[in-house]
């Protein structure tokens, strides 16, 4: 319970931390806006829409972490002890590694199926302001013109990522762990 409260808590701190970041790189990628580079995007972001402009989807943003988070830590922990205790019963020997990587990739998987609604509105917030202007606003308007599948634009590609990166990420986790305990 403590790794999922500080993995919510810290993962929310951290995108607000972070948000005028991800608004400037969100904005820079995105094809409807044709900045020439980072810092005329700075510029034209607090031009039309000052200090606020770089805050664009920070409930969204909090909404989608803090879960992400504590889903991704309870789902990582509960599918290691699964395979954990499915691999000793059949006396079957897996390799920690494996174990990791698998329970990774399920964790940021689940994890980014569960919160890609919120992913989904803070991406329309940061690209297009003027029409998403509000949390709620934003998730009756995907709703209303796009049904519930508007919120799962684009999933393939993020739990892709996410999942790769849950395994990579958890799998050096705890080899570093083992190497620094001598486990």
């Amino acid at each position: 319970m403590v790794n999922i409260t500080s993995g919510a808590i810290s993962r929310a701190a951290a995108g607000f931390i972070l948000m005028p970041a991800t608004v400037v790189k969100v904005k820079f990628e995105s094809s409807l806006y044709q900045f020439k580079g980072i810092f005329p995007a700075v510029s034209e972001i607090f031009a039309t829409r000052g200090i606020r402009g770089f805050f664009e989807g920070a409930v969204p943003t909090a909404i989608r972490d803090a879960p992400y988070a504590a889903l991704y830590f309870a789902i990582y922990e509960n599918c290691k002890r699964a395979q954990r205790d499915l691999y000793s019963k059949y006396n079957m020997n897996v390799h920690i590694s494996a174990i990791t990587a698998i329970s990774g990739v399920i964790g940021g998987v689940t994890a980014s199926y569960i919160t890609q609604p919120f992913d989904m509105i803070k991406t329309r917030m940061q690209t297009q302001p003027s029409l998403y202007t509000r949390f709620l606003q934003s998730l009756l308007k995907i709703y209303r013109d796009e049904g519930i599948f508007g919120f799962f634009h684009g999933i393939s590609l993020r739990v892709l990522r996410k999942g790769v990166q849950a395994s990579i990420s958890f799998t050096l986790y705890e080899w570093v762990v083992r190497k620094q305990t001598g486990n």
